[in-house]
This record gives C-alpha cells, structure tokens and sequence, in this order.
C-alpha cells in the first residue's frame, strides 16, 4: 500500500485562501488598475510631459533654496523635452537662487514686501496650466512655506513621454491618493482571509484532535460528525464504518485467542502428566521441555488477552517495593548462574498501577537480562524518583535493525533461540496499559538496558495531557 505525503495532499483551506486572494486580486485589477490603464491611454501625454518636468524641477531644489543644477541637468525628461522643443522655457525661483531655461518666465512676478506686519503670501500651494501660441506650459507655486519656490515651463509643443512611462506616471500619482484606501481593502481581505480560514478548520479541529490519539493499541474513537463540512461527512462516515468494522474483527480476534489458549492447557497439563510414566531418557526429557514452552507461551497468551479484554485497576503502589522484592527474588538465581545482581534506588516513586501487570513486567526484563549478561557480570537494576526503572546487562546488546521488532509478539533474535519471542511484547502492553514507555539503550561499554517509564500518580493512559 502507498502512501502519500501531506505535502501531496491537496489543502482545502489553502484552495479556499488561493480563490480568495485570487479574486481578490482580479477585484483590484479591475477596478483600480484597468481604469488608471485607460485613463493613462487617453491622456494627455503633454500633461504628463508638463507634471514630470515640474516634478524633477522641484527635486532639484535643496531644503535650503539651493538649486542642484547638476541633477536638473541629468534629467531624461529634461533633456528629451529640449531636443523636441528648442524653444523650451524653464525657470525655477526661491529665495536663494534661480535657474533660466530659455526666455523669462510669462506669469512670474516679484513678491510684494509685507506692509505693516502683514503676510504676503497667497495661496500655500498654487498650479496653472497654460495653453500659449508657443505651446502648452505649466506653473507650480508654493509661497506660504520654509522652502517656497517658484516654478514655470513652457513652449512644449511636442510631448516625449511613452505610453508606459504615461501609465507609470499616473500608477504613482493615483496610489499616493489612495493608498490608504488600498491598505484599508488588504486588511480587509486579510480578514476575510482569516474568517475563511477559522471557518473551514473550526469543525475539523474535533475530529484531527481524535485522529491524533488513535494508535494500534488504542480503543477507535469513532470521529464526530456534528457541524462538519457537507463535502467532508461523507469521508468521516465512512473511516467511521471502516473503524466499527476493525474493531469487530479485533474484539474477534482476541476472543479467538483467548479461548485457543485455553482450550489448549488441558490437553497440555494431560499431556504433561502422561510424559512421567515415559522411562528415563533424553526423548523424555525433550518432550518435557517442549511441552513446558508451549504452556509458557499458553500462559502469556492468556495474560495478553486478558489485559486486552478489561482494563487494569489502577491504585498506587510503591515503585521502590515491588522492584526491590523481584531483585531479592531473583539474586539467588543470579549468583547460581555465576552472575550478580545490584539494586540502587534514586529516590522514591509512587505510581498508579496494577500491581501483579507492573510485577510481570520488570520479571520479564529481569528474566531477559539475566539470560543474555555475560558470566561473572552484573545486571544493574536502578529505580528514580522519575517513576524509571533501568534494569542494565552486560549482554551483545541489541542490533540497530532489531530495534523497530524488539517489543512485537514473536520476535526473536536469532528466530531459533529459545524462547516464545513474547517477553518483551507483555512488557510494552503493560505499559501501554498504564500510559507509560519502554525504550532501550545501548550504553557506551556494551550491553542493553531497558527502562520503563511510568507517568505521574495522577495521569493513566487516556490523560490527554500525554
């Protein structure tokens, strides 16, 4: 089965954002941008002429009334107008400089002094068109300011401003008009945008949020269905289908199990007693071990469907005590095998658990550890006041490729030791029992260790904090 990568998967909300922004932008093109585009295919393009040489005019002069002739000079409006209009006037006039294009200004007058403490300013800002025989021509004044001036072209007959430089021209002069009304529709869109967006995720939070938690050892929470999007209900009704029908095949499946094993002890136990009135012999002995792995794998089968059929009841129990109880159960066998064992507590951890599951676990960690440490080498088992048991041997340790396998049913490594390969996967169900882990390590000088990690006294397994 393939499967696809979220980066695939188309995105409704990213699509409802794209058509939006879309449309948006379609909305502004026409109608912004389509009628300044007419509006500068028909306009004047000598006014256009007449505005650029102005503004230039008036980006040459300093804040101090100084006149950079340089600048004015470099001007390609500038320079283009005088070669198609050799009869070009351009006089520019502030209180500390002037500058003359051509022959004396036509609408210029020196300023009258003020009289009796009266200001002889007019108007702030003044603009003129002028339509003279010679041509057309404009004049731009500003009297009642820190940097007044006086400006004035005229006897332009032929325009040199392109199409596109027209269209440019009338794009900036209309967005510094309405600029605040364009900020004003993005943040509007930029709203609408966010309500789209809150809208269409607001139902499915819900059902991402039961989706996140769902596990294959957890219970399939079948996905709400209230106030979801008509086009995604179907699709949740059916994964919720789909979920009642694996879960009916799972609740089957562990019923089958369990009453397999069962059925199975019987005959075994029979079988087992028939064995000892075999003479003595290797062929004896090997049944009856053969015999002793089946019913230990019976057994674990049996632990395992029970656990999955009702859940543990969780009281608090010492950490500390039922660790330290396996470690003196289990130092006798150690030292038999010509192994120690060593016991170090690292404060005390209280936890919320079935006592007789939790037990279970770390004998099998325990069982494991001392079947593969080396001899005359020490399983170190060392319990926190993290609610962490460490249970460390001195073994081959565990290979990289082994690692995703460890804790499946009927793993083992190599496939022909002894052993069901169900140790490690009662482990892992017990602590998913319980809300906890287990993980394994492997340390700097060699071996394995396993740790099981328990959540705090007042979580479980369907805290949703985890």
């Amino acid at each position: 089965m393939s499967r696809s990568h979220g980066r695939d998967n188309p995105s409704i909300v990213t699509s409802l954002i794209a058509g939006s922004v879309a449309a948006t932008a379609l909305s502004l093109f026409i109608l912004i941008l389509a009628p300044i585009g007419s509006y500068a295919a028909r306009f004047d393009r000598t006014d256009i002429s007449l505005n650029l040489l102005v503004a230039d005019a008036r980006d040459a002069i300093a804040p101090d009334g100084r006149i950079d002739r340089s600048r004015l000079e470099a001007s390609d409006v500038l320079m283009r107008t005088r070669r198609a209009n050799p009869e070009l006037r351009l006089f520019i006039d502030t209180p500390r400089d002037r500058f003359t294009i051509g022959g004396p200004p036509r609408r210029w007058r020196e300023p009258a002094a003020p009289q009796d403490g009266a200001s002889a300013c007019g108007v702030e800002t003044t603009a003129l068109d002028i339509r003279d025989a010679d041509g057309a021509g404009r004049v731009q004044a500003r009297r009642c300011d820190e940097a007044p001036y006086y400006i004035e072209v005229g006897a332009v007959r032929t325009a040199v401003v392109t199409r596109r430089e027209a269209f440019g021209s009338v794009f900036r002069t209309e967005l510094t008009r309405y600029g605040q009304s364009l900020a004003l529709v993005a943040l509007f869109v930029g709203l609408v945008i966010l309500t789209v967006f809150y809208l269409a995720t607001r139902s499915l939070r819900a059902v991402v949020a039961i989706a996140d938690h769902l596990g294959p050892d957890g219970v399939l929470t079948p996905l709400p269905e209230a106030r979801l999007p008509r086009e995604i209900l179907p699709l949740v009704r059916s994964v919720n289908r789909a979920f009642f029908q694996i879960e009916d095949a799972v609740r089957r499946q562990k019923t089958f199990t369990a009453a397999a094993a069962h059925e199975l002890r019987t005959p075994l136990a029979i079988l087992g007693g028939r064995l000892g009135e075999l003479p003595e012999g290797a062929l004896r002995h090997q049944l009856e071990r053969d015999v002793r792995r089946m019913s230990q794998i019976i057994s674990q089968l049996l632990k395992l469907a029970s656990w999955q059929a009702v859940a543990p009841r969780l009281d608090p129990i010492s950490l500390n005590g039922l660790v330290r109880e396996v470690c003196i159960e289990y130092a006798p066998i150690a030292i038999a095998a010509g192994k120690s064992l060593t016991y170090v507590e690292d404060g005390s951890a209280m936890i919320a658990g079935d006592a007789e599951i939790v037990r279970i676990a770390v004998v099998n960690l325990m069982e494991n550890a001392l079947l593969h440490t080396a001899p005359a080498t020490a399983v170190e088992v060392t319990v926190g006041a993290d609610r962490q048991v460490r249970i460390r041997d001195h073994g081959a340790g565990v290979a990289e490729a082994d690692r995703p396998h460890l804790f499946k049913p009927f793993f083992k490594q190599p496939p022909n030791k002894a052993g069901a390969g169900l140790g490690l996967a009662i482990v892992s169900e017990a602590m998913t029992l319980h809300g906890g882990q287990i993980s394994v390590e492997t340390p700097q000088d060699g071996g394995a260790a396993f740790v099981l990690a328990f959540p705090p006294i007042d979580s479980g397994p369907d805290d949703p904090a985890r």
